[in-house]
């Protein structure tokens, strides 16, 4: 018996030994996570049919369909400097490829992520070549960037993708359910979550004037992030019962603290209303949350 519980005893220690040589394993639901919030609140822009690119937070995404996937050959990544010279950061597909490691929300698509500090460039030129017996180079695909462009989100995602679910509807659900929600002095109500900020409003005739968001700092300035509405809605991409609303979306700011921010709306003539707010109180407050509202 004695024996016996010694040679299990070792059993269990070789085997514990070779589990510790084994590689971690990723946190994939962080990864998708993340890609997820690139897609949602990052830069987004189609470049061809079939390749799209994101950035978010000093991440790069590259995007093909599984029908076409990325040729082989090598891709193009130059950090473009205002005097036009560039740092050159080709690589290959296969060292940066994530796609075996996402669920099937992305089983469609084939997925590249590469780190790059590209703010303090002026451009970024992104694309895959082939070289030729001559050394010379032929581009397959090239996209050439503005980072003033990606840090002001010029073009978003709009579902271009063919993923499992419709992913910006599932996220404005998921903000729904565990967002502040709340009516403002208007006709407009307000959803928060994390990054993710939302006007929504049932009336056409609501967004005619111009929307005033400030997020402010400790000091009393702040940061103006006013707004034409028709040039943030986010309906067409829901499905219903939200379609029929009208919604704009912003991305709050990350790079500041914003203990206040202030809404309203305002024309040539100046403000129509105007409210601030404290995000802290927003985010104590138990009873702002959504009670089906809008599911009728």
């Amino acid at each position: 018996m004695l024996r016996f519980s010694f040679l299990l005893l070792l059993v269990v220690f070789v085997y514990g030994c070779q589990d510790n040589q084994k590689p971690t394993k990723p946190n994939l639901s962080n990864t998708e996570k993340t890609l997820k919030r690139a897609l949602l609140n990052g830069y987004y822009s189609q470049i061809t049919e079939d390749i799209g690119v994101s950035f978010y937070q000093n991440n790069m995404y590259v995007f093909s369909s599984n029908d076409k996937p990325f040729p082989n050959e090598k891709f193009l990544l130059h950090l473009v400097k205002s005097d036009g010279s560039f740092d050159n950061n080709d690589f290959f597909k296969n060292d940066f490829i994530i796609s075996d490691s996402l669920s099937s929300d992305f089983a469609t698509v084939n997925v590249l992520h590469k780190k790059i500090n590209y703010e303090p460039y002026k451009r970024v030129r992104v694309g895959q070549f082939l070289r030729n017996p001559d050394q010379s180079t032929t581009n397959i695909w090239v996209k050439e960037i503005l980072t003033d462009d990606i840090l002001k989100r010029k073009t978003t995602y709009e579902n271009q993708l063919s993923t499992e679910d419709n992913l910006i509807n599932e996220d404005f659900k998921k903000n729904l359910r565990y967002g502040k929600f709340f009516k403002t002095n208007s006709d407009f109500y307000i959803l928060l979550l994390d990054h993710e900020m939302f006007f929504i409003t049932k009336d056409d005739n609501d967004i005619k004037d111009k929307m005033m968001l400030h997020f402010i700092k400790e000091d009393n300035t702040f940061n103006n992030l006013s707004f034409n509405f028709n040039s943030r809605e986010y309906q067409q991409f829901l499905e219903n019962p939200y379609r029929g609303l009208k919604i704009a979306k912003i991305v709050v700011p990350e790079d500041d603290v914003y203990p206040k921010i202030r809404i309203g709306q305002f024309n040539e003539n100046g403000n129509i209303w105007v409210q601030e707010f404290f995000i802290k109180d927003i985010y104590e407050n138990k009873l702002l949350e959504y009670d089906n509202e809008f599911e009728n």
